[in-house]
């Protein structure tokens, strides 16, 4: 089973946007240590296959998400089990003593349901009332050049580059803020756990997107 997976990402690079890692592609060209020439072809395990870099790295930023939400944990346990173990099989959480999953059982598509969050108007104008007037002159100029597209449905793509602790974030929630007081649709997706954690309303892109 493994090797028929493993043969299908060797064979569907392309299928699965590889090229697109740049920050893996980066890394190997940076690496002092490592000459790209002689490593072989490049063949890159998507996230979605257990046990690679990519997958455990997701579940690592997914376990610090819910540190990040919920605060440090007494106990933190993770374990493999076999879904067809007759100890578990047809049995609910309450029969384990523990409380009854709260589950989604909406049919939408994650991307639709994304789309479909209600948000209440008065907290969004509150928020913007209190933020807008702490935008510095660059982050203006930034807010007003983004609001005049969304306001002129003109369509355009924005790339917002800047050192840490620049207030990207913090103009993005803005943003995110003033487009849905407008009754417009405002889809916030990040690579990472952590990072949907920081944007109002965020969710990761593979989540959204069912990216592999």
């Amino acid at each position: 089973m493994i090797s028929e997976r493993l043969n299908f990402i060797k064979r569907n690079q392309k299928k699965l946007r590889a090229e697109d890692y740049i920050h893996l592609r980066d890394a190997v060209v940076n690496d002092g240590h490592l000459n790209a020439s002689n490593i072989g072809q490049h063949v890159i395990l998507p996230s979605s296959f257990t046990g690679s870099p990519r997958f455990m790295n997701e579940k690592s930023q997914d376990a610090m998400t819910y540190v990040r939400k919920f605060g440090r944990p007494d106990l933190f346990i993770t374990f493999t089990c076999n879904t067809e173990w007759p100890e578990i099989k047809n049995k609910s959480l309450t029969d384990f003593g523990l409380p009854a999953a709260k589950r989604n059982n909406s049919l939408l598509d994650p991307l639709e349901v994304a789309l479909r969050k209600p948000y209440n108007l008065n907290d969004l104008n509150e928020y913007i009332t209190e933020n807008e007037p702490r935008l510095v002159n660059d982050q203006v100029t930034t807010y007003n050049c983004v609001m005049k597209s969304v306001s002129f449905n003109e369509g355009k793509i924005f790339f917002l580059d800047a050192p840490g602790g620049t207030g990207k974030t913090f103009i993005t929630n803005l943003i995110l803020a003033k487009v849905r007081s407008l009754g417009k649709l405002a889809l916030a997706v990040a690579s990472s756990g952590i990072a949907a954690t920081l944007l109002a309303g965020g969710r990761t892109a593979h989540s959204t997107f069912k990216l592999p």
